[in-house]
């Protein structure tokens, strides 16, 4: 019978291989937002949405507690921070991009006193003070006019608010002339911050719809963070998991470092 030794030698732990330094240099991304998050999200992050409540369609994502469609900034805020109050945890490697204001700016028509564009501002600089205190990078998407097309522009009761008071279904200049005012007042107050733009809507002149569509959202979100997508991984409840797009590779993945000696195969002495 023989008996192989093989030889041991320390590993070399300080070196990393090209995929390593990869997977060292990913950032989490986190979202919080509204439908428009939760569009970008399904459509342009691939991840499954899920459906709340009495809506007819997906408006929620699991994977970020703090996106629902129809909420506003105040829910955002109270959602998020919740959601980065977990003691303990490294947060200097996330990223957050915030998607608040529309309802905000739409419900100001109907209810100024409740509503308005101050207000959101000062739900977003909750967050934003919140995640400069975790070394948190973000950004915000600026607002976008509404601008509806086709069958939506005279749809009665599609957005009612911005409507005359008549069966015309055309728009109020003046009420439109108000949401214009919250919009722009809203980006003149988040323009301190990383923006990102909403780009063309769909027709409802509120959405984007489409894989493309949303795609193209994430992409601008993300290059004002000056990342890519092909950068960041999405953190789960469990910390050993992480979810990446396809074809990448997350930070928690098991790989062979090419540059690891721990073991030389080579034999070293047999005995008979």
């Amino acid at each position: 019978m023989k008996r192989v030794f093989l030889k041991i030698i320390k590993e070399d732990s300080a070196k990393k291989d090209p995929l390593q330094k990869k997977k060292d240099s990913l950032s989490k991304i986190l979202v919080a937002g509204d439908s428009i998050a939760v569009g970008m999200s399904i459509g342009g992050m691939g991840l499954p949405g899920s459906k709340k409540g009495k809506s007819n369609h997906e408006n929620i994502v699991p994977a970020f507690p703090a996106v629902m469609g129809g909420q506003s900034t105040e829910w955002i805020k109270n959602q998020i921070l919740l959601q980065l109050s977990e003691k303990g945890k490294d947060y200097s490697a996330h990223k957050l991009i915030i998607i608040a204001g529309t309802n905000d700016a739409l419900n100001s028509i109907r209810y100024p006193g409740k509503w308005s564009a101050s207000k959101a501002i000062e739900n977003v600089n909750s967050i934003a003070a919140r995640c400069k205190q975790l070394g948190i990078d973000f950004t915000v998407m600026n607002l976008a006019p509404f601008e509806p097309k086709g069958r939506y522009v005279k749809m009665k009761n599609y957005v009612p608010q911005l409507r005359k008071g008549d069966d015309s279904g055309e728009l109020d200049p003046v009420m439109q002339t108000k949401h214009n005012e919250f919009v722009e007042a809203f980006n003149n107050g988040i323009a301190k911050y990383n923006n990102f733009d909403l780009g063309s809507t769909s027709a409802d002149g509120i959405h984007v719809y489409g894989s493309s569509g949303n795609k193209a959202i994430l992409n601008r979100a993300l290059s004002s963070l000056k990342i890519s997508i092909s950068q960041v991984e999405i953190p789960t409840r469990d910390p050993s998991i992480n979810i990446v797009p396809k074809g990448s590779v997350s930070s928690t993945d098991c790989h062979v470092n090419d540059n690891c000696n721990c073991v030389d195969r080579s034999i070293s002495g047999e005995v008979t």
